[in-house]
């Protein structure tokens, strides 16, 4: 679920998304976001979410 997923990638990656399932059921399967940061702290977090998904889902 978008719920798991968003627990292990904070857990695991240090990345906090929201899952889309917190906005309605039609929101499974989704993640959300905030982009109100720097660039720097983004490209970080966009790093820790590429490497999350390279090492658990590639």
């Amino acid at each position: 679920s978008s719920e798991e997923f968003c627990e292990r990638l904070l857990n695991e990656g240090k990345v906090a998304f929201v899952p889309g399932s917190a906005f309605g059921k039609l929101g499974e399967g989704y993640m959300r976001i905030s982009y109100c940061y720097s660039d720097e702290i983004l490209k970080e977090a966009f790093d820790r979410f590429e490497a999350f998904v390279n090492k658990n889902f590639i």
